[in-house]
């Protein structure tokens, strides 16, 4: 997993493009940013729904940089966010083929096979997973439909299954303090951040896993009664954390 270098600079470490949020909800854009902030130099982000109040509860972020034209800061951008709370807005996914990139929530239901490569991962649940592939959401059916997408897809339940269609790998952490309303933006957002310098399939599993250790943390302490927030709060010790046993082990 990358580590930033003692001597970077600022935007060697990850720019990240999130596009997320509408009036109705724009709490998941504001998720979808914290929880990538820590872990990335620069998040721009475009409101696909120009709302005032979408808009202005993005911009409380201090650290954000809200753009009205990804175009001009796409070439640049390491990894992009697509789909959490956008409703029923159309967002040209083909534009943006040649990225790294987390496709989730509304963003599911633009989703075919000619807008999904490798470079993407797709982070449905189990209701989601049925609506966009019209199948099961089980385990070999995650294998079959990536191999047939040509892509990465994350089946987000009570076990995680992430697969590019040759290979799965499984979560079994997280516990049902993670289904508030909220949570899946988050997750998007981290795993967003992740793969900006990683491999997505990679990034996107350490993200599974990070993001559940923080849950189970927050269960020890308070049983179910914790926020996305809170999680969101916990994911960089977790990060540090994980990245200093990698460096143990090695």
């Amino acid at each position: 997993m990358f580590i930033p270098e003692p001597d970077s600079h600022k935007g060697e470490n990850g720019k990240v493009l999130i596009i997320a949020g509408s009036k109705r909800y724009h709490g998941s854009a504001v998720l979808a940013i914290k929880a990538a902030i820590p872990f990335v130099d620069i998040i721009y982000y475009y409101p696909p729904q120009l709302d005032p109040y979408l808009i202005n509860a993005v911009k409380s972020i201090p650290e954000v940089i809200v753009v009205y034209d990804y175009k001009e800061i796409l070439p640049g951008v390491d990894s992009v966010l697509i789909g959490p709370g956008i409703a029923n807005i159309k967002v040209p996914l083909e534009r943006f083929r040649n990225k790294k990139r987390v496709i989730d929530g509304d963003g599911l239901r633009q989703v075919s096979r000619n807008v999904v490569d490798k470079k993407a991962v797709l982070t449905p649940h189990a209701r989601e997973f049925e609506r966009t592939f019209i199948a099961k959401p089980t385990k070999e059916n995650v294998v079959e439909m990536a191999r047939y997408y040509n892509t990465n897809i994350l089946l987000k339940g009570p076990v995680d299954y992430l697969s590019n269609g040759e290979k799965v790998v499984e979560n079994i952490m997280g516990n049902a303090g993670l289904t508030k309303g909220g949570t899946g933006d988050a997750l998007a957002g981290f795993i967003t951040a992740m793969i900006a310098k990683n491999d997505v399939f990679e990034g996107t599993f350490f993200a599974v896993e990070a993001f559940c250790k923080a849950g189970d943390e927050l269960f020890n302490e308070k049983g179910y009664y914790y926020t996305p927030s809170e999680v969101i709060n916990r994911l960089p010790y977790i990060v540090k954390r994980e990245m200093e046993m990698r460096k143990n082990e090695h």
